[in-house]
């Protein structure tokens, strides 16, 4: 597992590939969330590339709402497959596709099935951003996004994104993954 970022280039040189930790959340309580959470603040990125479990996917979907959330263009790599089938899990990467608005192509990293078509779907950069990806978390939660999104002077960063990132920050204790919402 990565715990720092690693860059590469993508085969076609069209551009670099960013490898940040396996985390299950954007609200940093260890040093590798941290990286990926100030990476993803901190830098100019045109898309992302999020590679899942399917066969723990309720566990990897917190982090993929809060990316889809986060309103770059998004390719899921559906990792580990071949695992989730033999646990008795069928995951329909199609109807996840459909559900999130983006590329779900399933894969096997350790054998590299699938891999040459998420790694072309995601080069070829076709693939639709999630910026209208939102989430209703009722009127008194949304109201307080709304308040607080008001008092953000960012620019760069998706105002909705970084209010919700404040209104459901993860504290020690509890450490269960919460999402944020775009708009």
């Amino acid at each position: 597992m990565t715990v720092e970022k690693k860059v590469g280039r993508l085969k076609n040189r069209s551009g670099s590939l960013v490898d940040l930790p396996g985390i299950y959340a954007l609200t940093p309580l260890s040093k590798d969330e941290a990286v990926a959470s100030e990476f993803l603040l901190e830098n100019m990125f045109t898309s992302v590339l999020n590679i899942i479990d399917a066969s723990q996917l309720a566990r990897n979907l917190h982090l993929t709402i809060e990316l889809l959330e986060f309103s770059k263009p998004m390719v899921i790599g559906l990792n580990m497959i071949d695992v989730a089938k033999h646990r008795g899990i069928i995951v329909d990467a199609e109807k996840l596709s459909e559900m999130l608005s983006v590329p779900v192509i399933p894969i096997v990293a350790r054998t590299g099935r699938g891999c040459s078509s998420m790694f072309n779907t995601f080069a070829d950069g076709e693939h639709p951003s999630s910026q209208h990806f939102r989430i209703d978390y009722g009127e008194s939660i949304e109201r307080a996004i709304d308040e607080i999104s008001s008092l953000i002077e960012e620019r760069t960063l998706n105002r909705r994104w970084l209010a919700c990132h404040s209104v459901f920050a993860r504290q020690p204790d509890n450490h269960q993954p919460h999402q944020c919402g775009n708009g």
